[in-house]
């Protein structure tokens, strides 16, 4: 498996914040894998010009979206030593309960960011077919 050359020119060579690993998960996986991922904000977010926007519940993951055949996805991209914290573990389980597939997506600041998302990819992939999905 490798990255198509337009996902690799957008990748930094190594990942200096936790928000550029979510945009590269986001960007690439869909090109290697058979998801489409979504961007998920959680809590409640006052709007302009009044209301309220109710995005997920705390602890959910950075990305969600579905596998083809309609398979729930869900993946947490953490950098560095970053732990699921306990509203996350309570999502995980949730996750689980539901037949979802979640994944906790590790990065880190000193390989290339490419290798890393390559084996986001090859993990999510193994996922997928373990449940059927190809």
């Amino acid at each position: 498996m490798h990255l198509p050359d337009d996902v690799l020119a957008v990748l930094p060579a190594r990942f200096t914040d936790s928000t550029a690993w979510q945009v590269a998960l986001h960007v690439a996986l869909p090109r290697v894998c058979p998801v489409i991922l979504f961007r998920q904000i959680t809590g409640k977010h006052k709007q302009q010009g009044g209301g309220w926007m109710h995005g997920m519940p705390k602890g959910a993951c950075d990305l969600g979206g579905w596998a083809r055949g309609g398979l729930g996805v869900q993946i947490e991209a953490k950098l560095g030593t970053g732990r699921l914290e306990p509203a996350q573990k309570v999502w995980r389980r949730t996750c689980a309960t539901w037949g979802a597939v979640h994944l906790t997506a590790h990065a880190n600041h000193e390989e290339p960011a490419a290798d890393q998302v390559l084996r986001v990819a090859v993990a999510l992939n193994a996922a997928l077919a373990e449940r059927g999905v190809r």
